[in-house]
């Protein structure tokens, strides 16, 4: 039994640690400072176009299944941009899928290509068990980070090693309730443009209260300058279907493997009706 009082630390390595990707459960969040509930549940998110040709560029793509309004499976398919090995090629790996079963006090995860099974604790309102929430349901954070909140909307991710990250905001609620938070606390863009293990966990109500905005820009400040803008094309209810995404690089030697200067991505997102 894994308990979640290291869950947002272990998720900053989950490309490299299996347990991480457990977290993909569907919850509803609602509050008074302009987070409305979620009415529609999102169906799917794919790569919609990848605008410059001459990069590496990797992700996944993913449907979901709800019963009783959470996710119960996941199917997902791995993309691999290899543009930077010459020509415009996705290189898909085989659909794969996770499962979820819901108990009062845990999640038990299932992944298909190679069986692992997990458990993960959670308190009644269906947060990580274990991390440090405001009075009014926000995370606080966990160690190494420490997030800060204003307006109901998380400004800032810092360590005490001097990493630093600030969230700038659009003037666009965010009707989900979850997908400002994923965009906002998205560990790295090795994670792909929007890493549906962080959605999932957002989604679930896992990191609390969502953001009351959708974000406009991240900026990475831990190893040299990077920075990541969004916007927004939504449909008539106001949930984003398209996020188009630019990525701006300056001074930095972690991410530069990844994302260059330029980079432009679109992903489609769909909702049921």
């Amino acid at each position: 039994l894994l308990s979640s009082s290291n869950l947002y630390f272990l998720y900053l390595g989950m490309k490299k640690l299996l347990l991480l990707s457990a977290l993909l459960i569907f919850a509803c969040s609602s509050d008074d400072e302009g987070i409305s509930t979620t009415e529609k549940q999102l169906l799917s998110i794919e790569l919609f176009n990848l605008l410059k040709e001459d990069q590496c560029f990797e992700g996944e793509n993913g449907s979901f299944e709800y019963e009783n309004g959470k996710v119960v499976r996941v199917d997902y398919q791995h993309y691999f941009y290899t543009g930077c090995s010459g020509g415009f090629n996705y290189d898909f790996d085989a659909t794969d899928y996770r499962e979820y079963l819901h108990l009062d006090n845990k999640i038990i995860y299932t992944r298909s290509y190679d069986g692992i099974v997990q458990e993960f604790l959670t308190n009644p309102d269906g947060t990580a068990f274990g991390l440090d929430y405001s009075d009014e349901g926000y995370l606080n954070g966990a160690n190494p980070q420490q997030w800060e909140w204003l307006g109901g909307n998380l400004v800032n991710i810092s360590t005490d090693e001097g990493d630093n990250k600030v969230i700038n905001y659009s003037d666009i609620d965010d009707r989900t309730g979850y997908l400002g938070l994923a965009l906002a606390s998205l560990a790295s863009t090795l994670s792909g443009p929007l890493d549906l293990i962080m959605v999932s966990m957002c989604q679930m109500g896992l990191f609390g209260r969502g953001t009351a905005k959708l974000p406009s820009s991240v900026i990475y400040n831990d190893d040299g300058y990077f920075q990541i803008d969004y916007s927004y094309t939504l449909d008539d209810d106001g949930y984003p279907i398209y996020i188009y995404i630019d990525y701006v690089l300056a001074n930095s030697s972690a991410e530069q493997y990844a994302i260059q200067t330029g980079q432009q991505a679109t992903l489609k997102l769909t909702y049921t009706h």
